[in-house]
């Protein structure tokens, strides 16, 4: 399964440690979410990773940072799915770059199937109870079956962790994407280890 990690909507300390993570799993790709953050404070924050790593990050809002910095992609939500100004904003850079990655969020299978957009993946959510936030899943396994035949890359969000990964991969999801289960452990770059060794065990 593609492995995917959301920054904690607050605060930068996590910023050390996002190159390792991706020295540890090179094709992780890494969603830059800090809602209440400025887009010079989301440009400076990629700005000081490594250029390598800068092309692993997609980012939720300030979508311009892409005209300045080499990001990998690009994630709407829900809300800024249905803004015309910014669906013809990220179209034009999908044009510019075919190579930029562009994803949006999901709460219900029924806004899989969009078609607005050439969507790489789409982020489904929430599938466990969540651990970084108070959100219980909103699917029964039926559902979510159904859901990853819709799209093709239906990733994983809420509740995303190690133990859950096998269970994830027999309902068909092309990824799944951590942010409680990682940056509230203990320790981070062993909980990331074994969510990657967990990842890999799976047939």
């Amino acid at each position: 399964m593609q492995l995917f990690i959301i920054t904690p909507p607050e605060g930068t300390k996590e910023k050390a440690l996002l190159t390792e993570l991706v020295a540890l799993y090179p094709s992780l790709w890494i969603h830059v979410r800090k809602p209440n953050a400025s887009h010079q404070e989301i440009h400076s924050y990629i700005k000081d990773l490594p250029i390598s790593t800068q092309k692993r990050c997609l980012v939720h809002q300030t979508y311009q940072v892409y005209e300045t910095l080499p990001i990998g992609g690009i994630h709407l939500s829900e809300k800024a799915k249905l803004s015309q100004s910014i669906q013809a904003q990220v179209k034009e850079y999908k044009q510019a770059s075919p190579s930029l990655r562009l994803s949006h969020a999901a709460h219900s299978i029924d806004t899989l199937n969009d078609k607005t957009q050439q969507w790489d993946c789409v982020f489904l959510s929430p599938i466990f109870n969540c651990i970084s936030k108070q959100a219980k899943s909103a699917f029964d396994a039926t559902t979510l079956q159904q859901a990853c035949k819709i799209h093709k890359n239906v990733v994983a969000l809420g509740g995303c962790d190690a133990q859950n990964l096998h269970q994830l991969k027999q309902l068909g999801f092309y990824g799944a994407a951590f942010l409680g289960a990682l940056w509230q452990a203990d320790n981070v770059l062993l909980s990331w280890k074994h969510i990657i060794q967990t990842n890999c065990s799976l047939t």
